[in-house]
């Protein structure tokens, strides 16, 4: 499900580039743990998804609010491998890690941007967050803070999603999601169960209401861009759904919900067509005779029909999950 805006500059010690082309980006930041001795908890972890080892030596982070930071010793990070710089003197660091010894904040606690250079000084990754003005150098892109709507202090702020320039693909981690020096934790799927799909009696034309029930634990974040699209089951026509749009040409009904902080209810109500069935005891639908149903954010996977069990890509807004019936949720 989508999503933020963070900006601290950060100059952080990182890895040089090798003859195979490597990208090392900022993967998750925790900026203010609302702790004593706060620098001791603030942390910036890397994550080089290129193809290539990458030399951190001379790599550099800027902060919004202290000067930069360079590496000055050799620190060669794998291809797929983490590592995680504090600014002060963790208690517990993890393994992959570096510790700096600074003795005030690094970043700031309302707002600020982080901006990793290599060793030749060349700008390779950029966030802002907050109250910050996002400014990111030039070629990088950046264009809004990640949102801290949800946030909350001793919450981190990770990537999880598509394209990490993409401030909505930001979403605030908390507790035991919190994963430095590891992949980023995703959002659960939410569930879409069903209601009974049948007629009291069977007159061929009689409505039936189809109530859909999107059941998701907010936990930290909501889903973003979230659309919910059911299918008509051949041999039904529509009638009604409050709040949808049903395009006739693919038989679906569409509630563009957006935001979904968590359980929503909404109801179709359909027929069975009077030309097919001709006053007979119309094919009694039940759940699994509609198609799937599915819940879809900015990415899009669904399973085949089966009991209503939720399936979702995996990042933290960005999911989609699917279920017996005709229903989909699908991206905006």
């Amino acid at each position: 499900m989508m999503k933020r805006c963070f900006h601290i500059l950060l100059l952080l010690l990182l890895l040089s580039g090798t003859a195979l082309q490597a990208a090392v980006r900022i993967n998750e930041f925790l900026f203010y743990s609302g702790l004593a001795n706060d620098e001791d908890h603030e942390f910036i972890e890397l994550y080089n998804d290129g193809p290539g080892a990458v030399e951190l030596l001379g790599w550099s982070l800027e902060s919004s609010i202290a000067a930069p930071i360079t590496n000055n010793s050799s620190y060669v990070l794998a291809a797929g491998d983490y590592v995680v710089i504090y600014p002060g003197n963790p208690a517990n660091p993890v393994s992959n890690s570096v510790s700096l010894g600074l003795d005030s904040e690094y970043l700031d606690n309302h707002g600020g941007s982080i901006l990793l250079r290599d060793d030749q000084g060349i700008p390779q990754d950029y966030v802002a967050y907050g109250s910050y003005v996002a400014s990111p150098p030039a070629p990088l892109s950046f264009p809004t803070p990640i949102l801290l709507d949800y946030w909350q202090a001793g919450d981190s702020l990770a990537f999880i999603g598509l394209d990490p320039d993409d401030p909505c693909q930001w979403i605030n981690r908390r507790a035991s999601n919190i994963s430095p020096g590891g992949q980023n934790t995703r959002q659960p799927d939410p569930g879409i169960p069903y209601g009974t799909i049948a007629p009291t009696s069977y007159s061929a034309c009689e409505t039936i209401t189809v109530p859909i029930v999107i059941s998701y634990d907010l936990q930290e974040t909501p889903l973003y861009k979230t659309r919910v699209d059911f299918e008509l089951p051949a041999g039904f026509l529509f009638v009604e759904a409050p709040g949808a749009v049903f395009n006739d040409g693919t038989r679906t009904i569409s509630w563009n919900i957006g935001v979904l902080p968590g359980h929503f209810d909404v109801y179709a109500v359909i027929k069975p067509d009077c030309s097919v069935n001709s006053g007979i005891s119309p094919v009694r639908r039940s759940p699994s005779a509609l198609r799937a149903a599915s819940i879809k954010t900015p990415s899009t996977r669904s399973l085949p029909p089966t009991t209503p069990r939720p399936s979702a890509y995996s990042s933290r807004s960005w999911k989609s999950m699917s279920a017996s019936s005709t229903a989909v949720l699908a991206p905006l």
